[in-house]
């Protein structure tokens, strides 16, 4: 579920803020990882594979994280947060994504 609102947090769990002047004409799309994909958080560019061994997230789960991407781009990934590089500034416009189970 997608809408535009001001001043979303960017906290890891599952709502975080995409700034809406990194907002392309692509397609999103709710996936599981692929090899390759990355996103930079604080302290730094890292594969998203590195950051769920490093988080000790168990093998068996690692599949099930959703990744939010735009083309080849990783916007956020549930679980982790947002990809510094499409966060909304604090108080800024923002496209907000709430990553919820349905039964």
């Amino acid at each position: 579920r997608l809408r535009c609102v001001t001043g979303v947090q960017t906290c890891a769990l599952p709502i975080f803020g995409i700034a809406c002047d990194t907002i392309t004409k692509c397609t999103w799309v709710l996936r599981s990882r692929r090899a390759g994909d990355a996103l930079r958080l604080p302290g730094g560019r890292r594969s998203l594979r590195r950051l769920l061994m490093d988080r000790k997230i168990p093998a068996q789960a690692r599949d099930a994280m959703p990744v939010v991407a735009a083309g080849d781009q990783i916007l956020g990934v549930g679980g982790i947060g947002v990809n510094l590089d499409f966060a909304a500034p604090a108080g800024g416009p923002a496209v907000e994504i709430r990553l919820s189970k349905s039964n």
